[in-house]
């Protein structure tokens, strides 16, 4: 693997980008992860980016870019629906200890894997739901303050995004491109839309916040 105190830098500096300032304890973690994430992945299908400075880049800064959009209150609960290798939700949790993250997975490996690096980081107030959205909220699960949707398609998930967020809450999804939602029948609306570059050329990413209509 690249040189760990090279990686510590790239993240810190494009973490600095966003405006965030990361405490040892917190560069620590997210080595930890890194690590992880490649162990893993030599038996498991994670993710296809495999590099580590496009791991740091495409998956950790990537999924950090809504705290520099979007305001996150203290203690808000986090669903992060087809977290995947726990992106964007642990990487959140990771820099907003505070926060309270449901990480919602149908496949069992990936669960595995998400479980075993929750225990490694020592991260609490995480949980892992083995299943789709709609079996999350089939079993009358907690509605949460900010929903997440960063790997799957919007229509695949949309009928379940109102059921998933509370009155008052955000839905963030992460985006290549700007989203349109002309339909006014529609429950949601967009509220904010917001382009980031990620750092070195990494690509464009569009954070889309979406509200339930009043």
């Amino acid at each position: 693997m690249e040189h760990e105190a090279d990686l510590e830098r790239l993240l810190l500096r494009s973490t600095g980008e966003l405006g965030l300032d990361l405490t040892v304890e917190q560069v620590t973690r997210f080595m930890g992860y890194l690590s992880q994430l490649i162990h893993w992945n030599k038996a498991i299908n994670l993710t296809s980016i495999t590099t580590p400075r496009e791991i740091v880049l495409k998956h950790f800064v990537d999924s950090l870019i809504p705290l520099a959009a979007v305001p996150f209150p203290r203690q808000a609960r986090l669903i992060d629906v087809g977290t995947g290798a726990g992106f964007p939700g642990i990487p959140l949790k990771i820099v907003r200890s505070d926060l309270q993250a449901t990480l919602i997975e149908p496949s069992k490996k990936k669960c595995a894997f998400l479980s075993s690096l929750i225990g490694t980081l020592k991260l609490t107030d995480v949980e892992v739901f083995a299943g789709t959205a709609r079996e999350y909220i089939e079993r009358g699960h907690t509605h949460a303050h900010m929903v997440l949707v960063r790997a799957l398609r919007l229509e695949d998930i949309y009928s379940e995004l109102p059921s998933l967020v509370l009155p008052t809450g955000r839905i963030l999804l992460y985006r290549t491109e700007p989203l349109a939602l002309s339909d006014s029948s529609q429950p949601l609306t967009i509220e904010d839309q917001r382009s980031f570059d990620l750092p070195e050329n990494a690509g464009e990413r569009v954070i889309t916040v979406l509200s339930m209509k009043n």
